[in-house]
């Protein structure tokens, strides 16, 4: 009779479980890491709570310039883009049906722009 009320309350045990799974609150990505190939960059978006990032790129950029004067001339200039970004609606993207994965969704971020 022992091992009956054991199995329940292990049974009990797992269904809550499993059903917790299915409620748990939306939340940012803890470390993200993307390559772009149009603009040659790197990106690295890290995860600090459920709704702040620090979002970091380092971008190759390249020009052309032409001028009767000066002649042409290529550049080829690195560029540092620091963002905070603060997540607003991925609870109401969620509860529509929206996709969140991957940060997909509204913030505010604050800026930090360096080109070298």
């Amino acid at each position: 009779m022992k091992k009956n009320y054991l199995f329940l309350l292990l049974a009990v045990l797992c269904i809550n479980a499993v059903q917790a799974q299915d409620d748990a609150a939306v939340s940012v990505v803890k470390n993200q890491f993307k390559v772009n190939l149009l603009f040659p960059a790197f990106v690295y978006e890290h995860g600090f709570d459920a709704k702040n990032t620090l979002y970091s790129e380092v971008t190759l950029g390249v020009g052309y310039r032409y001028s009767s004067y000066y002649g042409t001339s290529w550049y080829v200039f690195p560029t540092i883009n620091e963002q905070f970004r603060h997540y607003y609606n991925l609870e109401k993207r969620a509860a529509k049906g929206k996709r969140t994965a991957r940060n997909s969704g509204n913030f505010l971020a604050s800026i930090c722009l360096l080109q070298l």
